[in-house]
């Protein structure tokens, strides 16, 4: 059965925009790694301080991301999150928490249901 997994990237504060595509695609290729299936689908919300998505604008972001889910057979989506900072350890575990809670939500109850929830 595939897994499906929420990964988070933590955009260092300090990074500058111009790193950003070689950070990005290193990290994606760690998570790539992680998928043991080839069904195994990856949703990567990539936490990314202001001051860069302001330096490259959203609509640059969106086309790093989607060169990111192009060239990763089980990454399916890239989610931009705009923050002031970067997270804290603590934040990054309460998000990565959140995220599994809401995998729980979603999977569940195709799992438990017997019927179809449509007809």
């Amino acid at each position: 059965m595939p897994k499906i997994r929420v990964s988070i990237i933590n955009v260092p504060t300090e990074l500058s925009p111009l790193k950003l595509r070689g950070f990005l695609r290193g990290q994606a290729q760690d998570i790539q790694a992680l998928a043991k299936h080839r069904e195994d689908i990856t949703v990567i919300r990539v936490f990314v301080p202001s001051r860069i998505v302001a330096a490259l604008g959203v609509k640059k972001l969106d086309g790093i991301f989607q060169k990111i889910v192009d060239s990763h057979a089980n990454i399916a989506r890239a989610e931009l999150v705009e923050t002031s900072q970067s997270l804290t350890p603590s934040e990054m575990i309460e998000e990565s928490e959140m995220q599994k809670e809401v995998l729980e939500k979603v999977i569940e109850p195709s799992h438990s249901d017997s019927n179809p929830p449509f007809h």
